[in-house]
């Protein structure tokens, strides 16, 4: 092609006036002007395809088109080409198609940290059986090396390494939120959502950042539920029965979980007693014990860290509880 001079007999000016409304039926001169011109370029262009792929022109040499009474109809677009192998090109992503977010099981995760249903903040400082504690009004304005407002709207909670004090039923400090009050099963259907990410961890791997919990009138408190990152794994630490000798069991609900990836989770509590955990975009459905259903209830978050030795971050995204009834 690059040695084809191609001649035009039309001088330039003959065309002038032409507009995108001058195929008309008034302007049949013109037409059938146009229609030689695009004949001769045709003419030239289908000779150089059978000079290039041998007489006859074969099927894909183009077609030159011919006059009729409605005016003239253009050659139809050619297909694609074939990629390497005969495969046809994919095809460009549809229109508000969206990519993954990053966030492991994102989609019913809240977006922000809402700490107005908490009513106080444990922290790994003061002394074993009588940590420092603040208030759920504080918490808005709190900034310390435990509990770090960001600048996203998120916030990471800290356990130190070296560990820390520890409250007076446990041998693990902890940087964790509680909620203001406490429900029973029966009252409704209760629900602890997150978005968090566990961005250290302590020398055993094993950081809770949920639980359900209960106050008793006496003895030792302690919680139906806990929700653990585990080594990458999502466990449910439950509960047998609401007893003070009561064994536990474990049931994995999300594997795979790396260190600092976001995701998101829930635990939602049914008047009967069934349990719906989510998280990293995995569900399991549990049943708690009957001895349960009289048992005072209430939601914690954060950063309780499994091993004495501290070390470990988690970082709030989203977070929020609801009731209702």
């Amino acid at each position: 092609m690059s040695n084809l001079a191609i001649q035009n007999p039309y001088q330039a000016g003959s065309l002038n006036g032409l507009d995108a409304g001058s195929f008309g039926a008034g302007n049949a001169g013109q037409e059938q002007l146009m229609l030689e011109l695009l004949q001769e370029i045709l003419q030239i262009l289908n000779q150089t395809y059978q000079n290039q792929n041998g007489s006859g022109g074969g099927a894909g040499a183009p077609s030159v088109p011919t006059p009729s009474s409605g005016g003239f109809s253009p050659p139809a677009p050619a297909p694609a080409s074939a990629g390497p192998g005969g495969t046809p090109p994919a095809s460009a992503p549809s229109v508000g198609t969206t990519s993954p977010s990053g966030v492991n099981g994102a989609g019913g995760g809240p977006s922000s940290v809402d700490l107005s249903g908490f009513g106080s903040l444990q922290l790994p400082s003061g002394s074993n059986g009588h940590v420092d504690t603040i208030s759920g009004g504080q918490l808005g304005n709190y900034n310390s090396q435990y509990f770090q407002h960001n600048g996203n709207g998120s916030i990471t909670l800290t356990v130190p390494p070296g560990g820390g004090a520890h409250t007076a039923n446990s041998n693990f400090p902890r940087s964790e939120l509680s909620e203001n009050g406490t429900w029973k099963m029966s009252s409704g259907t209760s629900t602890l959502s997150g978005t968090v990410s566990v961005d250290k961890l302590p020398p055993d791997g094993d950081v809770v950042f949920g639980q359900i919990h209960q106050q008793v009138s006496s003895g030792k408190p302690r919680p139906p539920v806990e929700l653990h990152w585990d080594k990458g794994n999502i466990v449910a630490s439950v509960m047998d029965s609401n007893s003070p000798n009561a064994g536990r069991h474990n049931v994995t609900i999300a594997t795979g979980v790396k260190p600092g990836e976001k995701f998101s989770y829930d635990m939602q509590m049914k008047p009967n007693g069934q349990l719906d955990i989510t998280a990293a975009g995995h569900s399991q459905s549990i049943q708690l014990d009957p001895s349960f259903n009289n048992a005072n209830m209430y939601f914690k978050s954060g950063n309780y860290c499994q091993d004495p030795a501290g070390g470990s971050a988690v970082t709030l995204y989203g977070l929020g509880i609801s009731h209702t009834k």
